[in-house]
C-alpha cells in the first residue's frame, strides 16, 4: 500500500468520524436525551443530598448516588440507541422502549466492564508474581531487564485495548446486538484495524475536547457580558455573587439570589456537556458501521502476475464419471492475456443402446453422455462453445477435460466414439472443432 493509499484512507476516517459527530449533534432527539438525563440526574444529586442530610446516613447516600448514577447512564444509553435507529433508518421507538433499551444496553456494558476488570486483575496479579520472582539473587536482575519493559508494554496495551473494547461495544449494543455477538465484532474489528480504529478514537476524543473548550470559551465570554450587565444595573454586590467564590460562599450561606443563579449556571453546565456527548455518540456509531463494514483481505494466490478464481472441485460419482470443465480466457487481438481459470464439474449419464458392435447386449449401460452442471448464475455459452465475456473484453474457449469409461473407467476425451481400451461405444460424444466446422 502507497502513502497515497494511506492518505486517502486517513482522510476517509477523518471525514467519517467528523460527519459522525456532525451527525450526532444534528439529530434533536440525541441532545435532547441527554439533556433531559443530565438534569434528572442533576435534580436527583441535590434531592439525594437533602435526603442523606435529612437521615444523617452514608449508606443512603451512597445508594441513592448509585442509583442515580445508573439512571443517568441509561439515559445517555438511551440518547445511544435513538442515534441508532436514525443511522439504520428503524422506526422510531416509544420514549419508554428508548429507556428500556437504554438499560438493556447499559446491562451489557456492565458485563463488560466486569469481564475487561477480571482480565486487568489477572494480569496484575501475572505480572505480581513475575516481579516477586525478580528478587531472586542471580536470576532476578536478568528477568528484570526483560521483564520490565514487556510488563510496561503489556500493561499499557491491555488497558487500552479494555477502554477501546468497553467504548466500541456500546454501539453493538445500542444496534440490539447479543453480548457474544458484540464482543465478537468489536474484537474482530480490533484485531483487523488497530490503526485505524485508534486513529479514529483519537480523533473523537480530540473533537470532543475541542467543542468542550469551545464550549467554555463561549460561557465565559457570557458569563463576562452578564457580569458586567449586573454590576452596571444591581450592583457591585450583584456581580460580586455571580463570582465563583462568592457564589459558593452565598449558596452555603444559603441565599436565595445564590441558589437562583446557581440553578441557572447548573442548567447552563449541562446544556454545555450535551455538545461533546452528542458527538461522541455519533462518532462512536460510525465507528460501529466502519467495524461492520470491515471484511478481511482476500490472499492473492501467490506465483501468480495476475489474480484468477478456481472454484474447488466437486467430488467424483460413485463410478468415477467425472470431468473437469475449465474455461480459459483468450484476449482479442491487440490486448494482453489475462489468464481465468473457471472449473466446473460435469455430470456423465449413461442411457441404454439398442446395438453394440462389440456384441454387448441392448438395454446395457453403454452410453456415457457428459452434461455440464447447471450453473443459474454462469451466462448460457454461444455457438462453437465460444462466447465473450462482457464484463472482462475476454474471448473465452471451453475445454472440456477426459472422463472415464462407464465399463473400463479408462480416460476418454469427449470426442471419442469407442473407448480405446475395451472398444465400449460410447455415443452423444461432442464432435471436436474440425468436425464441427466441416459439418
Amino acid at each position: 500500500m502507497g502513502a497515497t493509499e494511506r492518505g486517502r484512507q486517513l482522510l476517509e476516517i477523518s471525514a467519517g468520524v467528523l460527519g459522525g459527530a456532525l451527525d450526532g449533534l444534528r439529530r434533536p432527539v440525541v441532545p435532547g436525551l441527554l439533556f433531559a438525563g443530565l438534569l434528572v440526574f442533576g435534580v436527583a444529586v441535590v434531592a439525594a443530598d437533602a435526603l442523606a442530610m435529612m437521615a444523617e446516613s452514608t449508606v443512603v447516600a451512597a445508594l441513592s448516588g448509585l442509583l442515580i448514577a445508573l439512571l443517568a447512564m441509561s439515559v445517555a444509553n438511551a440518547a445511544g440507541v435513538a442515534m441508532m435507529d436514525r443511522v439504520g433508518d428503524h422506526p422510531r421507538r416509544s420514549l419508554p422502549a428508548l429507556l428500556f433499551a437504554g438499560a438493556r444496553a447499559l446491562a451489557m456494558l456492565i458485563v463488560v466492564a466486569l469481564i475487561t476488570t477480571a482480565t486487568l486483575l489477572a494480569f496484575a496479579l501475572a505480572a505480581a508474581a513475575l516481579l516477586r520472582a525478580c528478587w531472586l539473587p542471580i536470576v532476578g536482575p536478568v528477568l528484570l531487564v526483560v521483564l520490565l519493559p514487556a510488563l510496561i508494554s503489556g500493561a499499557a496495551v491491555l488497558v487500552a485495548g479494555a477502554f477501546a473494547t468497553l467504548l466500541l461495544a456500546a454501539p453493538a449494543f445500542w444496534s440490539g446486538q447479543s453480548l457474544r455477538a458484540a464482543l465478537t465484532v468489536t474484537l474482530a474489528g480490533l484485531r483487523r484495524r488497530p490503526i485505524e480504529i485508534l486513529l479514529a478514537v483519537l480523533l473523537l476524543f480530540s473533537l470532543a475536547a475541542l467543542l468542550s473548550f469551545g464550549v467554555g470559551v463561549f460561557y465565559a465570554v457570557g458569563s463576562a457580558i452578564v457580569a458586567a450587565l449586573a454590576s452596571a444595573v444591581a450592583g457591585v454586590e450583584m456581580a460580586a455573587t455571580l463570582s465563583a467564590d462568592d457564589l459558593f460562599t452565598a449558596i452555603a450561606a444559603g441565599e436565595g439570589q445564590a441558589l437562583a443563579a446557581a440553578a441557572g449556571m447548573g442548567i447552563l453546565l449541562l446544556l454545555g456537556l450535551t455538545v461533546p456527548l452528542a458527538a461522541q455518540i455519533g462518532g462512536l456509531c460510525h465507528i460501529h458501521r466502519m467495524l461492520g463494514a470491515a471484511r478481511p483481505m482476500a490472499a492473492r494466490p501467490s506465483g501468480a502476475e495476475s489474480p484468477h478464481v478456481q472454484p474447488s472441485q466437486a467430488a467424483p460419482t460413485d463410478e468415477g464419471l467425472s470431468s473437469t470443465l475449465k474455461t480459459v480466457a483468450q484476449p482479442p487481438q491487440g490486448r494482453q492475456a489475462v489468464p481465468v481459470v473457471d472449473e466446473r464439474p460435469i455430470q456423465i449419464t449413461t442411457e441404454p443402446c439398442e446395438s453394440d458392435p462389440v456384441g454387448r447386449p441392448a438395454g446395457e449401460e453403454a452410453v456415457a453422455r457428459q452434461s455440464p452442471v447447471a450453473d443459474p448464475a454462469a451466462p448460457p455459452p454461444e455457438s462453437d462453445a465460444e462466447f465473450m465475456a462482457a464484463d472482462a473484453g475476454l474471448e473465452v474457449t471451453m475445454i472440456v477435460m477426459p472422463g472415464r469409461c462407464p465399463a473400463c473407467h479408462s480416460a476418454i476425451e469427449s470426442t471419442d466414439q469407442f473407448c480405446g481400451e475395451c472398444g465400449h461405444r460410447l455415443t452423444h460424444a461432442q464432435p471436436d472443432a474440425t468436425e464441427r466446422k466441416d459439418g
